[in-house]
């Protein structure tokens, strides 16, 4: 078809004589299926065998069948070993043998497979709770420059005015946004069992912008030495959303970045 125009049937035409495989699975879903698959481990159980170990893995597709080759990282205590799963129903369980114990199955682990990332799979940024219009803000300054300074970058962050709550008021809220001063926020973190200021907030910089997801809710936490430190961050901090940190000094980001992704796994026992 050089120089003509070729249709999508040519293309197939073309790969199925050069490959001698059927092909309308494969050009069917990826040209007329809408959205992405939805790919994940419901279950993993290893039990004792002649050989060794046999482990079943039971994946699920969330409404749909795509023919897939699914990839399946086998941990055991020094190696890891990757098999590919043909799958192609919304539920199918696979086993396999192991003379090594497997101790652990992640699925798709370089993420190289066409699929929609589970929530926990991504890594939080500071733009899920721009377009989450459920985002309840917990201010910690209660009065004074801090609370007038907190309450402005708020609206700034979100694009509206923000809806002011304690944690109290947020039981159905998926994300949440914090502002405080340092010691106001470490204090806040550990009262609410989440997880300490990270490292990387801990050095150099004036603020602190990171987001992290606890029990299928995200926050994004905003830590300042002062109220001027807060107010340098009105008109920077908004366009930083697909950063998951952000280290400023004043109005200046010193660092930033997004955390690693999460490998969907489950540990066998």
């Amino acid at each position: 078809n050089k120089f003509r125009v070729a249709s999508w049937s040519d293309l197939q035409n073309a790969f199925e004589t050069e490959s001698g495989k059927k092909l309308q699975t494969f050009f069917e879903q990826w040209l007329t299926y809408t959205g992405a698959p939805s790919v994940r481990i419901a279950k993993a159980v290893r039990t004792h065998s002649v050989s060794g170990y046999h482990v079943t893995v039971t994946l699920e597709q969330e409404g749909s069948s795509y023919s897939l080759r699914v990839p399946i990282a086998v941990h055991d205590e020094e190696d890891v070993k990757i098999k590919i799963f043909n799958m192609d129903k919304e539920s199918q369980t696979f086993s396999f043998e192991s003379r090594a114990k497997p101790i652990k199955v992640t699925l798709d682990p370089d993420f190289r497979l066409f699929r929609r990332l589970a929530p926990d799979e991504s890594p939080p940024i500071l733009r899920q709770i721009m377009v989450d219009h459920s985002t309840e803000t917990i201010l910690l300054s209660e009065k004074g420059d801090a609370r007038d300074v907190s309450q402005e970058l708020a609206g700034k962050l979100l694009h509206r005015t923000p809806k002011i709550a304690s944690l109290a008021d947020t039981g159905k809220v998926t994300s949440i946004l914090v502002i405080g001063l340092q010691d106001q926020v470490n204090k806040w973190l550990d009262l609410n069992k989440l997880p300490p200021r990270p490292l990387n907030m801990r050095r150099d910089g004036t603020a602190y912008a990171w987001a992290i997801r606890q029990d299928g809710v995200t926050f994004v936490v905003v830590s300042a030495k002062d109220a001027p430190s807060l107010q340098s961050l009105v008109r920077p901090l908004p366009h930083y959303g697909r950063q998951s940190y952000i280290v400023f000094d004043g109005a200046k980001a010193i660092e930033r970045g997004t955390w690693p992704a999460r490998v969907q796994g489950i540990t066998l026992d």
